[in-house]
């Protein structure tokens, strides 16, 4: 059963962070929560692994009961601790599954004290209870050994229910965290946590960012052959020029949709720009498939502004045709496949006037949030990373916290 929950416990956290990732919104917290569960799964192993083959007449039970140092030779505490366990007929000797044991234990305490610190400041209670529970379960699988026989539980008994208390309360304040429309209006002016970043402000700072929340724009890209007949004929009718060429099946078709369309205008209080990439994957050939390993963009040209459309009153949408230029191409070389496809990027970038004077849209949330600057914020976005989903490079990021993108800009990148 320990080892079930842990199992579970590693693949929810992983689904998580690879939405995330695959969102742009990883962060480390996230990452850690991720490895901390690679941990706890590692541990509840090992602890199955003795009890099973209690003699480590194999390598791994070896490795497991292999001891690496006793607590009586550490300073202050270590003599009082291995008092206590040798109390619980236990030793003192620390060997590599007390070591994994105890390092999950930190991992579960430590992150779940860092997310209860950020809930307790946004004042999102559901989510404080959550990490309270998960805190004290944490809490619970560290002190395992020391309680021993307590109101007649094992030790083990007790590692299982501080499992179970740390995922349940990590999965409750999942499910019950606060959305980011439900923090800004928590921290805005009106709410019950107000942000001093929020508050000191006027109200050119926080309506705009209400309406970011309100009205967000949605992108989609489809191949121009996917339309129907009568699509693509109406289509035709507001983009195309030529009366003698017609557009290309694999052509890109951006369809942009917001509660606000009516408000925008492209070219005049509409920001809309376009960049064809060229992406390069490598991946390794083996007997079960080809392996993706790296990919990077190899091309990226600047980007260009769009001008006629297609208007979808009934959608609030608007739709326009982009020609594709970046060709597919695929080789293979010894046991390396390498092919070249396109990667379209899309930029949008509104401004709405209102009572107070004009907004820009989306504008930045609460922590994120700075002034908008002329000839700063309102210039094209060219992409400034090479890579493409690289872990690594989305991991220094979360901790930096430098974000991909430039603020005051929708971005979205496609593979079609």
């Amino acid at each position: 059963m320990l080892v079930g929950f842990a199992i579970y416990n590693v693949g929810r956290e992983t689904a998580i962070a690879v939405k995330a990732r695959n969102e742009g919104e990883l962060t480390g917290v996230q990452i850690a929560k991720a490895f901390s569960g690679l941990l706890d799964m590692g541990a509840a192993s090992m602890k199955l692994h003795a009890v099973l083959y209690p003699e480590s007449i194999s390598a791994i039970g070896s490795f497991i009961q292999r001891p690496l140092f006793d607590l009586k030779n550490l300073p202050k505490a270590g003599p009082w601790v291995a008092k206590q366990l040798a109390r619980q007929g236990g030793s003192s000797l620390v060997r590599t599954l007390g070591l994994a044991n105890f390092l999950a234990g930190v991992m579960v305490v430590g992150v779940s004290t860092w997310e209860l610190r950020n809930s307790l400041q946004q004042g999102d209670h559901d989510a404080v209870l959550g990490h309270s529970v998960a805190i004290a379960g944490g809490a619970l699988f560290l002190a395992a050994p020391l309680m021993a026989g307590l109101v007649m539980i094992p030790g083990w008994g007790w590692a299982l229910l501080g499992l179970g208390l740390a995922i349940g309360g990590s999965s409750y304040a999942a499910m019950n965290q606060d959305t980011p429309f439900e923090q800004l209006l928590r921290q805005g002016p009106l709410g019950t946590h107000p942000a001093s970043t929020v508050t000191s402000a006027d109200d050119t700072v926080y309506y705009p960012q209400l309406l970011t929340q309100l009205s967000p724009a949605q992108i989609e890209v489809t191949r121009y052959g996917s339309l129907d007949t009568e699509e693509r004929q109406a289509l035709l009718e507001s983009v195309w020029e030529s009366t003698t060429d017609t557009p290309s099946s694999r052509d890109y078709v951006v369809t942009i949709s917001t509660p606000l369309i009516s408000r925008y205008k492209i070219g005049e209080t509409l920001n809309l720009a376009v960049q064809e990439l060229e992406q390069t994957d490598t991946g390794t050939i083996t007997p079960l498939g080809t392996y993706e390993q790296l990919s990077h963009i190899t091309r990226s040209p600047e980007p260009f502004e769009i001008g006629k459309r297609q208007l979808l009153p009934q959608q609030s949408a608007v739709r326009f045709l982009v020609k594709r230029k970046v060709a597919e191409e695929s080789f293979q070389m010894g046991g390396t496949s390498v092919s070249s496809t396109a990667r379209l990027r899309v930029a949008l970038q509104a401004r709405i006037e209102w009572e107070l004077g004009e907004m820009v849209l989306p504008t930045p949330m609460l922590s994120e949030y700075e002034p908008f600057v002329e000839g700063q914020h309102d210039a094209l976005p060219a992409r400034s990373y090479r890579t493409v989903n690289n872990p690594i490079a989305d991991f220094i990021r979360s901790f930096t916290g430098h974000s991909q993108d430039p603020c005051y800009w929708y971005i979205k990148e496609f593979q079609v």
